[in-house]
């Protein structure tokens, strides 16, 4: 199974499960999801629905794949353009990855 490429990125985001909201780090994105560290989710939490803010003050749904010593993996609801993730803001910091 081929993966989409991924661009590697090192962003505070908020992120919003249910009624809670904490600040996490994107480490990677792509089209269909990102890989999202300084969260401590119990194994229950894979499958549930979340809010990423991918862009400032802009909110993504997404849901959350795996969890795993204090890193997930979320899956977008809708394809995500990188590209506009890359230009929202001057302090992102992304460098595109090979990915075999």
């Amino acid at each position: 199974m081929s993966r989409a490429p991924r661009a590697s990125v090192l962003r505070t985001a908020r992120l919003e499960v249910g009624d809670e909201t904490g600040d996490i780090r994107i480490r990677n994105i792509s089209a269909g999801g990102a890989l999202i560290d300084g969260v401590d989710f119990p194994e229950e939490a894979v499958g549930a629905d979340v809010l990423i803010e991918l862009i400032e003050n802009q909110l993504f749904p997404a849901t959350i794949r795996w969890t795993n010593d204090g890193r997930a993996g979320l899956q977008f609801a809708e394809a995500f353009d990188v590209d506009r993730f890359a230009h929202a803001s001057p302090a992102i910091s992304v460098r595109p990855r090979k990915v075999a």
